[in-house]
């Protein structure tokens, strides 16, 4: 009789590099003539088959002195996969790389990182006779392949990229040279982190194509990122496409979220808030006193309107606005848009 162990897929991203403790690992598998199908000559427990998509790869896999965990190929396993796989001198360890997605492992750290987290696995890359070997696990939760054991042979199969698409407005941006991350729909331990690699693509909802100097905080956009997210607060996840809906504005913007503490109305009816909190950018306020004019958006967290009497004492908001603003303790600005949040739980 056939029997299936399903391994279970963490809700977890790509996208990632490990820092964990160093292992000297090394680099005789991708530096030297040994073959990458060397035999493993070191007495093992069991030993393993591995197919990829259905087809047959030629490194053989063992079963982990643990009992539970079967080690796999790394090379083997991620060039089935179609990951680009390099050793890295300097931080001593193996580099894989596939389009956004980018991860480390170190010969003897049950560490391995998803999203910029650490996690555990249960077993540590090994090495045999010049091939670095990771547990099953690994495909599953860092590779997000679908992973079944079925008799002697591990089957790893890597399904169609899930992808779903989320609505919001930029509340951080930190991108250089193609990778970072974009902030959307909050802070603090609130909204969402999109996890930004060299293939994630930036763009007009007329198609055309920005750069990431382009995106500024408050910008309406929708983000067509990876299904699977960690299970952090907030939320990462490998994001794929960001679509610029709306430029919130033609110069640079500045983001101040944080609570009202004062609300004021001069004589000719003009209304300022006063938010003190977190600075969304290095020049960015912590405190700020913001005029409302005619042309000021007020909206809520899901992108309807707002009104001026939601603008209360203790309420939690997201202010939005230029660089112009005077030199007073707190400087004074003009709000282009403001986001009134839920109140906290």
């Amino acid at each position: 009789m056939k029997t299936t162990k399903k391994l279970g897929l963490a809700v977890l991203t790509t996208a990632m590099m490990v820092t964990g403790a160093s292992g000297l690992a090394s680099a005789q598998e991708y530096q030297t003539a040994v073959p990458i199908n060397a035999p493993i000559n070191a007495p093992v427990n069991g030993v393993y088959s591995l197919t990829v998509n259905g087809s047959a790869v030629s490194g053989a896999g063992y079963m982990n002195k643990n009992g539970k965990d079967v080690m796999i190929p790394l090379r083997d396993l991620a060039a089935a996969l179609g990951y680009n796989v390099t050793w890295n001198g300097k931080t001593q360890s193996v580099e894989l790389m596939k389009g956004a997605q980018w991860t480390s492992v170190k010969l003897g750290a049950d560490q391995y990182s998803f999203a910029r987290m650490l996690i555990k696995l249960g077993a540590a890359p090994e090495q045999k006779n010049g091939k670095i070997f990771v547990p099953d696990s690994f495909a599953a939760q860092v590779l997000q392949a679908d992973v079944a054991r079925v008799g002697g042979t591990v089957e790893v199969t890597l399904a169609e990229k899930k992808t779903m698409t989320t609505d919001g407005f930029v509340t951080g941006v930190n991108v250089k040279d193609g990778e970072g991350s974009v902030r959307i729909n909050g802070t603090g331990t609130e909204g969402l982190v999109l996890n930004v690699g060299k293939e994630t693509v930036v763009k007009a909802e007329d198609g055309t194509v920005l750069q990431w100097t382009d995106v500024q905080l408050g910008y309406e956009v929708e983000a067509v990122h990876s299904l699977a997210q960690t299970m952090s607060l907030p939320p990462q996840t490998a994001l794929y496409e960001l679509i610029v809906k709306k430029p919130a504005a033609a110069i640079e913007t500045l983001g101040t979220a944080g609570a009202i503490e004062e609300v004021t109305k001069a004589e000719d009816g003009t209304v300022a808030v006063r938010i003190k909190g977190e600075a969304l950018s290095d020049v960015s306020q912590s405190e700020i006193k913001l005029m409302l004019s005619e042309n000021t958006q007020l909206v809520t967290l899901t992108g309807e309107k707002a009104t001026a009497d939601q603008l209360v004492k203790g309420a939690r908001i997201i202010g939005f606005y230029g660089p112009m603003m005077t030199k007073s303790l707190p400087p004074i600005g003009t709000a282009w848009k403001l986001v009134v949040l839920p109140a906290a739980q």
